[in-house]
C-alpha cells in the first residue's frame, strides 16, 4: 500500500470513528440542551483531531480528516433545522438523525478498510505480474563451485545463472515494468550477472540465493532499525517470511518516502520509493557496524574467489 493510499485510508477511518463518536455522545445526551450537546460534541470533534494529529506523521491527514468530520456533523445538524425538517419530519428527530449518523460513521470506518484491503490486493497481484516478467522465462541457476565468507567465517555460495532472454527480450521486459504503476527510474540495464542479494553482497558479480541472505544478516552483525540512513539495507519479505528482494536505502528526506536501490531480478537496478515495487510493501530497515555490505573474498573488482571450506560448528 502507497503513502497517499495509507494516508487516504487513515482520513476515511479517522473521520469515520469521529462521526460514530458523535453520534453515540448525541444518543446518550438526545435529552439534554443543544447547548450541552453542541458544547459536548465539538469536544469530540477535537479528541478525534488531536488523536489523528498524534498518530501521522503530517499535518494534512488531521486537517483533512477534520474537515471530513465537521461537513458530516454539520449536515447532521443541518437536517434538525426547522426548513429541512419541513421535508423529512422524521430526520428532525434527535434519535433517528443520530442513528442515521452512527450507521454512516461505521460505513465509512469499514468501508475504509475494505477498500483498503481491496487496494492492497490489487497492488499485491500487480506486483507479482511485474515479478513474474522478471524472471519469466525462467533463468537457470548453477553453483560456480566457489564461495564467500560472512564475518563469522561460513561459506555463502555463489551461483551463475544463465538464460533465454536476448537484448530485445530484455528492453521489452524492462519496458513493460515501466508502463505499469510503480515508480521506478532505471539506474543500470538489464544482465544476468547478478540478483538483487549478490547486487548487495558481492558487488554484482554474481547470484546469491535468498536463502543465504538470514545468515548474512545474522553473521555479519546486522540488526533492524525504524530511522534509516543512506547506505543502509533493505529487505522485503514474502509470504511465511521468506526473503523475496534486498536493496539499499539511497535517500532518506524529512516528510518524503524512502529512496531505496536495488536490482529487479534479471532486469535492471533501479531506485525507487520504498514501498512501491513488485515486490511488495513487507520490509525491515538493518544496519551494521561494518563498512559496506560486501562479503569476504568480494572485496575488490575482479577478485578471484576461493573455494574455502566450512568452519567446523
Amino acid at each position: 500500500m502507497s503513502i497517499v493510499q495509507a494516508e487516504q485510508l487513515a482520513i476515511v477511518f479517522a473521520a469515520g470513528l469521529g462521526l460514530l463518536a458523535v453520534a453515540g455522545l448525541n444518543l446518550l445526551l438526545w435529552r439534554a440542551s443543544a447547548r450541552v450537546r453542541s458544547v459536548a460534541t465539538l469536544l469530540v470533534c477535537g479528541g478525534v483531531v488531536w488523536g489523528t494529529w498524534a498518530v501521522a506523521d503530517n499535518v494534512s491527514t488531521p486537517v483533512r480528516a477534520a474537515g471530513w468530520l465537521l461537513a458530516a456533523v454539520a449536515v447532521c445538524l443541518i437536517a434538525g433545522s426547522d426548513w429541512v425538517a419541513a421535508a423529512a419530519a422524521i430526520v428532525r428527530r434527535p434519535v433517528p438523525r443520530w442513528t442515521l449518523a452512527a450507521v454512516v460513521g461505521i460505513g465509512a470506518a469499514v468501508g475504509g478498510v475494505v477498500k483498503y484491503e481491496a487496494d492492497a490486493r490489487a497492488e499485491d497481484n500487480r506486483g507479482m505480474s511485474d515479478l513474474e516478467l522478471t524472471t519469466s522465462p525462467q533463468v537457470d541457476l548453477s553453483p560456480t563451485g566457489t564461495f564467500a565468507l560472512t564475518d563469522r567465517g561460513h561459506n555463502v555460495p555463489l551461483l551463475a545463472a544463465t538464460g533465454p532472454h536476448t537484448a530485445a527480450e530484455f528492453a521489452e521486459l524492462e519496458a513493460q515494468i515501466c508502463r505499469g504503476p510503480l515508480s521506478a527510474i532505471r539506474r543500470a540495464p538489464a544482465d544476468y550477472q547478478s540478483n538483487c542479494h549478490g547486487w548487495v553482497f558481492t558487488g554484482g558479480r554474481h547470484w546469491v540465493s535468498g536463502v543465504s541472505v538470514d545468515q548474512i544478516l545474522t553473521e555479519n552483525g546486522y540488526h533492524a532499525i525504524t530511522a534509516p540512513r543512506p547506505g543502509d539495507l533493505t529487505v522485503y519479505r514474502g509470504n511465511g517470511g521468506s526473503v523475496a528482494h534486498t536493496a539499499l536505502v539511497r535517500y532518506v528526506t524529512p516528510g518524503m518516502p524512502v529512496m531505496v536501490e536495488g536490482k529487479w531480478g534479471c532486469v535492471g537496478v533501479y531506485i525507487h520509493p520504498v514501498d512501491q515495487s513488485m515486490f511488495g510493501t513487507e520490509y525491515t530497515f538493518y544496519r551494521s557496524s561494518r563498512t559496506g555490505h560486501l562479503l569476504a573474498g568480494v572485496d575488490s573488482p575482479g577478485a578471484i574467489v576461493v573455494n574455502h571450506p566450512a568452519p567446523a560448528h
